[in-house]
């Protein structure tokens, strides 16, 4: 993993060969920086403000298309994800983040590496089938 060069309070990556004014959090791979967002390890990430006083998680390249609509917040069994709603003449879909972002492949699920679904980085989603996520799914509450 490329290291995150500290000079006062700038930052170098190395990586993007960007520099950054950066606060450093409790975490130590995570840096804050002056527009707002964060450094998680090398990559560039911001919070999309979410319901239910939740964020998400997302790319930098990904934030200007993703910012523009309202989030939500959304319960599904035991995880969170970021979802948004879209009504087409009488039909109303729900748009899940994750999804928007992988391109929403047909056919195909999108799997969380980390299990958090309100982590919507690139580095952490990924194509895979039905029976991979399943094999990624948290074990039931009565089966541990």
């Amino acid at each position: 993993m490329p290291l995150l060069r500290e000079f006062g309070a700038f930052c170098f990556s190395p990586t993007n060969n960007r520099c950054f004014v950066c606060v450093p959090t409790l975490s130590a791979r995570v840096w804050r920086t002056q527009d707002g967002g964060f450094l998680l390890g090398d990559e560039m990430v911001k919070e999309i403000p979410l319901t239910q006083g939740k964020v998400s998680l997302v790319d930098d390249d990904d934030y200007g298309k993703l910012n523009q609509y309202k989030w939500c917040a959304q319960k599904t069994k035991n995880l969170w994800y970021s979802v948004r709603v879209v009504q087409k003449k009488l039909v109303i879909r729900k748009l899940f983040m994750h999804r928007e972002i992988m391109g929403n492949p047909q056919g195909s699920y999108i799997a969380h590496i980390d299990g958090k679904g309100l982590n919507n980085i690139r580095s952490n989603l990924r194509e895979c089938t039905q029976s991979q996520n399943m094999a990624n799914a948290n074990k039931h509450k009565d089966n541990q």
